[in-house]
């Protein structure tokens, strides 16, 4: 972008905006003089009019429609904006480090599930470099990852000591006007070629009026176009919610400060929010330990291309790190127990294969048949929150625990886990076989 000599900020020359850039002249607005309208300025061609969008009136061949392009569903998909919001403090930027370290892992946090190994550009212009150091190693543990494994893969990117953050604001004439800090980023994700691109805040990014939809209509349809699609990434941004948002889940889009473009140009919102002492009630949870927990989503969340999901829980830890404290994010099922689609999928899938000594045991002990380490991977962590998974499982999913005969050992029985479809099959259950369930064990 060229040099426009205001403080060394650059032109904001958006295609969408400007239909110079698609090979014509903009048209303007007519002037009326002496009850004569005048076209102020010659009109583009035809051609790029139509340029202006894709556009076709063909047939076309279902089949022949490409899958959508996630990188981490159901939250992250390429050419779009994920609006991340929550009032500070709500533990934003811990799941930004938690879903990059997954994403480039190609490792399941909580209901993001990878596509494949991604390439993640994370910022944090909030913290400085060690802080974000400090936050990813209490985040690896729960990966069994170190440092080492995301070389190359995560790129981290905080501010320098004498930069800022800054990449929009009005220059002297109220223009918009990106700034060097936003070539800056173009130029990172040039050399980096990521597949997502965390913004963590807008507030540090935006100087412009936040609360004028014209401008940050403006704003955040640069990002999606320079960045998201341009690049043809992810793009998920962190913002603050207004002080005076209400805490129902119905009120979350609401609660997201500045205009409503913001929201309106993000494909996908996603509120992180606490515990609420009317959720932690109806968990039966000790009004103390609410603190600890929060939420990401909700039925109301925006999703576009998914159907609405409850919101999924995660609890707040602290961990040691040379001697400090610093806090991690690890995913939390509620006492109520109830797991979400993927995790009870996953769960299913295990139960219906069985470990490598029979079917799972339902008891979550050192037993080497145990469910505890399946559910553990799958982010429920704690005899408590194990035991209601288990109970979910039942209800919800058909899974049973039944005596099962032991190959070699006559009538000797053990307890085992089974699928309503009756997986594992290479089994012989009590009740499929009319017997009675002796000396279980």
């Amino acid at each position: 972008m060229p040099d426009d000599g205001h403080d060394g900020t650059r032109p904001l020359n958006d295609p969408v905006f400007n239909a110079r850039d698609n090979g014509g002249t903009r048209p303007d607005l007519r002037v009326v003089s002496g009850g004569k309208a005048e076209e102020t300025k010659t009109p583009p061609p035809d051609e790029a009019l139509l340029k202006l969008f894709e556009w076709s009136d063909d047939a076309w061949t279902i089949a022949a429609i490409p899958r959508r392009p996630w990188v981490g569903p159901p939250y992250f998909m390429r050419r779009q904006i994920t609006l991340v919001h929550g009032p500070g403090g709500a533990s934003k930027s811990l799941m930004f480090c938690n879903w990059a370290i997954g994403l480039a892992l190609n490792k399941m946090f909580g209901r993001m599930k990878p596509a494949g190994p991604m390439r993640v550009l994370l910022t944090n212009f909030e913290d400085d470099a060690e802080e974000q150091l400090r936050r990813l190693s209490a985040a690896l543990e729960f990966f069994e990852a170190a440092p080492k494994d995301l070389a190359g893969k995560l790129r981290r990117v905080t501010l320098g000591t004498t930069s800022e953050a800054t990449m929009f604001q009005l220059d002297e004439r109220g223009q918009l006007r990106t700034t060097t800090a936003w070539d800056a980023l173009l130029k990172h994700c040039e050399l980096f070629k990521p597949d997502v691109v965390m913004l963590d805040p807008l507030i540090a990014l935006n100087a412009a009026p936040e609360s004028d939809n014209s401008i940050m209509r403006r704003v955040m349809t640069t990002v999606r176009s320079a960045v998201a699609h341009h690049f043809k990434c992810s793009v998920p941004i962190a913002h603050h919610d207004i002080k005076a948002g209400g805490d129902d889940a119905s009120s979350d889009q609401t609660n997201s400060r500045g205009a409503g473009d913001i929201i309106n140009a993000a494909r996908f919102e996603v509120a992180v929010k606490g515990m609420t002492a009317k959720d932690c009630a109806a968990f039966g949870m000790p009004e103390e330990q609410r603190k600890h927990h929060f939420r990401v989503g909700s039925e109301y969340s925006k999703r576009n291309y998914g159907r609405p999901e409850d919101a999924e829980w995660f609890e707040r830890l602290p961990m040691t790190i040379n001697g400090e404290e610093v806090v991690r994010a690890l995913p939390w099922v509620p006492p109520s127990g109830r797991l979400t689609d993927e995790q009870a999928l996953a769960a299913l899938v295990e139960i219906a294969r069985g470990c490598s000594e029979g079917p799972y045991s339902p008891q979550l002990s050192d037993n080497g048949r145990s469910i505890g380490p399946v559910l553990d991977g799958l982010g429920v962590a704690g005899k408590d929150a194990q035991r209601a998974a288990l109970v979910d499982l039942k209800r919800r999913h058909g899974v049973v625990a039944i005596a099962f005969l032991r190959p070699g050992h006559g009538t000797h029985t053990r307890m085992g886990l089974r699928t309503a479809s009756g997986a594992p099959h290479n089994y012989r259950w009590c009740d499929a076989e009319g017997e009675e369930a002796a000396n279980v064990v």
